[in-house]
């Protein structure tokens, strides 16, 4: 009984999560943004991260981790995560964010990822 109620249950509470974490990744990009008074390149350049940690957690994280038994990403899957989530960005932005997101090295992007990702998770 307890196995149909958690296959029942489990796919509208990770989309409920994903909602939540779409939701949290907003504030906190506008948080950012306030706080330190950041330019319309690094504005759009972070609005573009978070979009594309969103984009991953909701396309390819949820998933991942619904069906580890640990519901934890391995570090391979962590990484790659970081690559499509960067990548995504890139996609994303535009103007002088798309001009700022191609002059960094990746390091700092997966550095900011990693930041929006562990604010997302508090």
């Amino acid at each position: 009984m307890w196995e149909q109620v958690l296959e029942t249950a489990l796919p509208l509470i990770l989309k409920g999560i994903g909602v939540l974490l779409g939701l949290g990744l907003t504030w906190l990009v506008a948080k950012v943004i306030k706080k330190f008074n950041l330019n319309e390149a690094e504005q759009n350049a972070i609005e573009a991260l978070a979009a594309g940690v969103n984009d991953v957690y909701l396309n390819y994280v949820k998933d991942l981790k619904a069906k580890a038994e640990d519901g934890k990403l391995t570090d391979e899957e962590k990484k790659a995560a970081k690559t499509m989530a960067i990548n995504k960005a890139k996609q994303l932005a535009s103007g002088s964010g798309k001009k700022l997101i191609a002059t960094m090295a990746e390091e700092r992007l997966g550095t900011w990822v990693d930041k929006l990702v562990n604010k997302a998770k508090k």
